[in-house]
This record gives structure tokens, sequence and C-alpha cells, in this order.
């Protein structure tokens, strides 16, 4: 299959032939890339910024914002069939850890484990990562158009979540004003 992959920090990426990725653990979901979007932050996985700090292991195909469609998966994958439209969550967590099982996943003990800059990411026709990974779309959704959400959408989404505390028993707001809030400020942080 076809690949973008840096090479070297500083230098243009290059498509390259590699082999495709197989569902070799249990909890492997291997995706069909329907769209993956390009942020500011592959830019500075290509420019080296992070190089120091986590050190990747080059060539690397970037791209953290992956959505598709299901095209393998492990024999401990019982929620997803080959085909299922999906986005793909931009850190590949235990679920097991405190952070984890906390919700602080971000912070997850076995981490940090980042599609595009510690493993292979989704600029790629297909991408490897993990069931707990995945948020499974609606029947027909586009992945196309939903890619960029997959970073986009999920930090608006935490900002909504730590402000709604905040905002005390006057104002609760409802789940589908979150998720309002939520996509409202990713489309303002698009533009």
């Amino acid at each position: 299959m076809k690949a973008i992959r840096v090479h070297g920090y500083g230098q243009p990426p290059q498509l390259d032939a590699v082999p495709e990725p197989k569902a070799s653990r249990p909890d492997d979901v291997v995706v069909k890339i329907g769209g993956a979007g390009l942020c500011r932050t592959d830019l500075h996985i290509i420019d080296g910024w992070f190089a120091e700090v986590i050190p990747a292991e080059l060539p690397v195909v970037p791209g953290h914002e992956n959505a598709g469609w299901v095209h393998a998966v492990g024999p401990a994958v019982e929620h997803l069939a080959v085909g299922d439209p999906v986005i793909c969550h931009p850190n590949l967590t235990c679920g097991v850890c405190r952070a984890c099982r906390t919700g602080d996943d971000m912070r997850c003990t076995t981490g940090p484990n980042l599609p595009g800059l510690t493993c292979d990411g989704g600029m790629a026709g297909l991408f490897k990562t993990n069931a707990r990974a995945i948020v499974k779309l609606a029947a027909g959704a586009a992945p196309a158009e939903t890619a960029a959400l997959a970073d986009a959408g999920l930090t608006a989404y935490h900002a909504v979540k730590k402000a709604v505390p905040a905002l005390g028993q006057a104002h609760s707001p409802s789940l589908w004003e979150r998720v309002g809030w939520a996509i409202s400020a990713s489309s303002a942080s698009r533009q």
C-alpha cells in the first residue's frame, strides 16, 4: 500500500510503498482510511518540534485525525464489523490504569502513544489502532467529513466538559447543548 512517511525532520515527507498493517493483537482494529486530517501538529512533527521530548522512530506515517471503515479486527473485538464507518481517537490508551479509569486518558501510564508521532498514523491506505480508540459512526457517515473532529472536536468537547462544573447549578446544560458547544468551538477553531 502507499503511505506518506517522514524520513527526517525538516525534510518533505515522501510517498512510499509499505506493507499493509495486520490485526495481530486481540484488540487490534485496522481501518481503511476515508479521511485523514492535516493539522498544525503534523507540521510540527515534520519540522521536528517534538523530537527531543517525544522521540519518534523514523520513518513514521503522520496523521492523528483519522476516519474510515473497519477493514479487519482482532479476535477480541466484538462491537465492530468489517465495513462499519468509524472515527479514531488520536491517543491510544490502555483503559485500565488509574488515569484512564478516571477519564483522564491523556495521562495514561502507557503513553504517550500518538499516531503519527510514536506509531504510524493515518496518512496511508490502512491504519492500525485498537478497539478502545474507535468510535463507531452512523451508517452512511462520510469519514472524510468527520476525520478532523478526531482532534479539533475532541479538544473542544474536553474544554466544554471541564467548563460545565464551573457553571454551577444555575445552568445545567443538556448533553445536546454540550455537543453543540463543542461543534461550535471546533468550527471556530478551523476558521
